[in-house]
């Protein structure tokens, strides 16, 4: 129907076509323009198609062009149409690429075209050790324990559970390292240490050090010092230069099997295993060959080692008798009167030789008075009191005999001697005799805990290797109470009744010797709870039968070898077990799979095939059954110290805990993450080989955020410094589960022979004071929190890299960009570690290539501050 006024006045003069729109989009766009027109356009260029009435004859007749017309009410109807479509057609375009696409299920088939499937939520993970108290040789620890977390904060406990077994033991609850040493004492010894006590040496005493029968010295004791506590007494001597270092090694010999049947015997224990070094599996085989029981050798061993005198290059023993021949206090012969001079000879001058000669011998010397104390064998001192020389001897025998002489008589010792008495006069010797051999005592190791290996007080035999322990101790070179290591074990040697441990990797820090012990009752954990439930009914009617699991997330957990996320979903029908697919496409009528899908909410369902692609589940009344763990993401990357909660204590278990932050734990990839993540796949092609491709692997590993890798040199050798950095900004603690589960997946996919050390990274921060002018038609207090939020957003974790600095151009430009700011001026720009001041750029340290790795620290990431930013108004 034609309106009743006929426009007939060229009302179409000027209307041209505006569509279709010329599209271009400049490379790098996060959205890209695909709309050949809108409502408008596409209205306008039909209107203007009306007026080209030669190429559409029947139109000429159309004249109105009023909204109301019904013939233009249609082509208002397929310009909206047309503008529908378009917004579509680009909604669709921009879900076709990486960079622009918004939607989940997009981003998953765009990186499914690289073989990467979208990483869902990845399960923390973390070492528990364990303290038992049993009389039984071995506790064991089930897999699947489960452990609670604290609750903080109104949070629900969160469960963590073991993924192995392990077989714990009272002696591994708290070892202790080798804390003393045995002495290195030498003839010019400034001191040493003995067993005793106060009583035992005292200062005038005479100590004889002996290395061998020509080699001896004798010296003064100048001062003691006793250690109650431990039962033994320091010894200070006089005139002598400081000591040798002492030695913390373990001297014995390799051992060598012994295949001769031996019965268990002090002697044969010390010199078939104390005196030997084994490997601690050959001792236990030599044990069960022999048929020794293993908890009585080592009993046997912890025995012998606490009675045992240590070997020594130089022996010590004192003098407990110090006397003087007989005669030396007689009455000077020349004071005498003449009348008691009688026929007796002159002894004033006389010596001992003379002595000794009035009985016809030389080698005997008469005491003044009876010493049964003084055995043969000990060693007697002979000191010219005149001259300071001095004699030493072994007495051979010791009488006791009666002596009247020098006009005095008593009973006395007469000792001989294995060597000719000295030409010393009587009232010139002084005698020490009565020896008596010290025991030495072990001193304290002062030398730190350190490198890779460590030695142990007492046998471990059962210690394996491959085995994680966690150290802990007072570090050295950290200001901390306690820090706690997981490392594991490479080879356990057992020697003289101790225990060496090497372990795969250095420690991370310096340990005062004194505070460190070791659990050995260590046992890997992963966050999740295990659930068995019942899905449903299988129906052989049905095609892709699906089934929902009822608690979500789906525990998910890393491969150490790969890197890989594997599910923990098990899926039995009719109590078969049926294998996961990643697509049912490939699957044959009778292949048992299924493939799982997680949504956006967590949710997983499980889809089963239709009888070509993937078998149909079989009919059945409650058949199909999942075992499975719940429980995953960021929640899960507690503190140390928090999982205390044993929900069922196993017998013999007195508590546990995590001495390690529990790490690795990951959301499922947001948006972002997976726009950077799913071309690392072509980028390395699960190989390594470039330094580039480290840091790409590394960043595509479950639990790790960002990653840098450089090149340099260990030794003589070429190696990667591999700094990472956890979900959120969190730490990677060296020797957790994330950290070696990413060194092993690199020593999979890479050169084996390459060292590489992986480092935590180490987040620094900067504050900045801003002088800003807002606009009057702005709320100022509003302006300024959306700048704040800016800067934050800016320069926040997610939005940095390692070792970029920050410029005062760039916190410039981020809050001048917030709507409301009219000017702005930096007055103060700083790191939090450094003096406040105005600088035109702070740099963040990030190591070069061609560094010694073993000494290079990792990069920095420089953040802003969590402290309020100042700002100024400028006027």
């Amino acid at each position: 129907m034609m309106s009743a006024r006929s426009d007939l006045c060229g009302c179409c003069e000027g209307m041209r076509r505006a569509t279709p729109v010329r599209i271009y989009n400049r490379p790098g766009l996060r959205m890209i323009s695909y709309r050949t027109g809108d409502h408008a356009r596409f209205r306008a260029s039909m209107m203007a198609a009306l007026s080209g009435t030669e190429r559409r004859p029947a139109l000429a007749g159309l004249r109105t062009r009023e909204s109301g017309d019904f013939s233009i009410a249609l082509l208002d109807a397929w310009a909206v149409i047309g503008d529908v479509l378009t917004f579509y057609q680009e909604r669709i375009a921009n879900e076709c690429y990486l960079r622009t696409a918004t939607e989940r299920l997009s981003l998953s088939h765009i990186a499914a075209l690289t073989g990467y499937r979208l990483r869902p939520g990845a399960a923390a993970a973390t070492y528990l050790a364990f303290t038992v108290e049993s009389d039984l040789a071995a506790v064991p620890v089930g897999r699947g324990t489960r452990v609670q977390s604290i609750p903080l904060d109104g949070r629900p406990p969160l469960t963590f559970e073991t993924v192995e077994e392990i077989a714990a033991r009272t002696e591994w609850n708290a070892i202790s390292p080798r804390l003393y040493l045995p002495q290195e004492i030498s003839l010019d010894a400034e001191a040493f240490t003995i067993r005793g006590n106060a009583a035992t040496v005292k200062p005038g005493d005479r100590i004889l050090l002996a290395k061998s029968a020509e080699e001896k010295r004798v010296r003064t004791v100048t001062e003691v010092f006793p250690d109650t506590a431990r039962g033994t007494v320091r010894v200070h001597l006089a005139s002598a230069p400081p000591p040798g270092p002492v030695t913390a090694q373990i001297a014995a010999a390799p051992a060598a099997f012994i295949s001769k049947a031996m019965a268990m015997t002090d002697a044969h224990v010390k010199s078939a295993v104390l005196d030997k070094r084994w490997q601690a599996a050959d001792l236990i085989a030599f044990a069960a060959h022999q048929g020794w029981p293993l908890k009585r050798l080592k009993e046997n061993m912890q025995m012998q080692r606490a009675g045992r005198v240590l070997a020594q290059t130089v022996r010590v023993s004192v003098f407990r008798c110090h006397t003087a021949p007989f005669g030396h206090n007689a009455p000077r012969y020349d004071m005498l009167p003449d009348d008691r001079r009688g026929g007796h000879r002159n002894w004033d001058d006389a010596t001992l030789a003379d002595d000794a000669n009035l009985f016809g011998v030389h080698d005997c010397i008469h005491l003044d008075a009876s010493y049964p104390g003084i055995l043969p064998g000990s060693r007697i001192l002979l000191k010219n009191t005149r001259t300071g020389e001095e004699v030493l001897g072994t007495v051979v025998q010791n009488e006791e005999v009666a002596r009247s002489d020098y006009l005095i008589s008593a009973r006395v010792s007469r000792l001989r001697l294995d060597r000719a008495v000295p030409s010393f006069k009587i009232r010139e010797t002084a005698i020490s005799a009565q020896s008596e051999e010290l025991e030495i005592a072990e001193v304290a190791d002062t030398t730190p805990v350190e490198g890779d290996s460590v030695v142990l007080e007492g046998a471990y035999p059962e210690l394996q290797k491959g085995q994680v322990v966690v150290l802990s101790g007072a570090p050295i070179d950290l200001r901390m109470s306690a820090a706690h290591e997981a490392v594991t074990i490479a080879s356990v040697e057992i020697a003289e009744g101790l225990t060496l441990l090497s372990f795969s990797t250095a420690l991370s820090h310096r340990y005062r010797r004194e505070s460190v012990t070791i659990n050995a009752n260590v046992a890997a954990a992963t966050h999740g709870e295990t659930r068995e439930e019942v899905l449903g009914s299988g129906d052989g009617r049905l095609s892709y039968q699906q089934f929902s699991l009822k608690a979500a997330p789906l525990t998910c957990v890393t491969s150490g070898e790969t890197g890989s996320l594997e599910s923990s979903l098990e899926i039995r029908v009719n109590d078969l077990l049926w294998r996961e697919a990643e697509s049912l496409i490939d699957a044959g009528p009778g292949d048992r799979c299924y493939t799982v899908r997680t949504e956006e909410d967590g949710t997983t369902t499980v889809t089963f095939g239709d009888g070509e692609r993937g078998a149909r589940l079989p009919s059945g009344r409650e058949n199909v059954t999942a075992t499975y763990r719940s429980g995953s993401g960021r929640a899960g990357n507690l503190e140390a110290e928090r999982l205390t909660l044993l929900t069922r204590r196993p017998p013999g278990v007195r508590s546990v805990t995590n001495p390690l932050p529990a790490s690795g734990g990951a959301d499922a990839e947001t948006l972002g993450e997976i726009r950077q993540n799913s071309p690392l796949a072509v980028l390395t092609l699960d190989r390594i080989v470039s330094i580039r491709d480290f840091a790409s692997y590394a960043r595509a590993f479950p639990g790790i955020a960002k990653a840098m890798a450089v090149d340099g040199w260990m030794g003589q050798s070429r190696a990667v410094l591999l700094t990472v950095a956890g979900p959120g900004g969190e730490s990677v603690p060296p020797g957790g589960p994330t950290c070696e589960g990413l060194k092993a997946a690199l020593c999979t996919r890479g050169d084996p022979r390459l060292p590489v050390r992986v480092l935590s990274f180490r987040p620094v921060f900067f504050q900045i004071r801003a002088n800003v002018k807002t606009d009057p038609a702005y709320v100022r207090s509003k302006v300024l929190a959306d700048a704040e939020r800016a800067v934050r957003e800016a320069f926040s974790f997610e939005a940095r890299e390692f070792g970029q600095p920050v410029t005062i151009s760039e916190v410039t430009g981020v809050i001048q960009s917030v709507p409301g700011v009219s000017a702005v001026e930096i007055g103060l720009l700083f790191r939090s570690d450094g003096q406040r001041g105005r600088n035109a750029v702070i740099v963040a340290r990030q190591p070069s290539s061609g560094e010694d790795i073993a000494a290079a620290s990792p990069a920095e990431l420089l953040q802003i501050d969590q402290r309020p930013i100042e700002w100024g108004e400028l006027a």
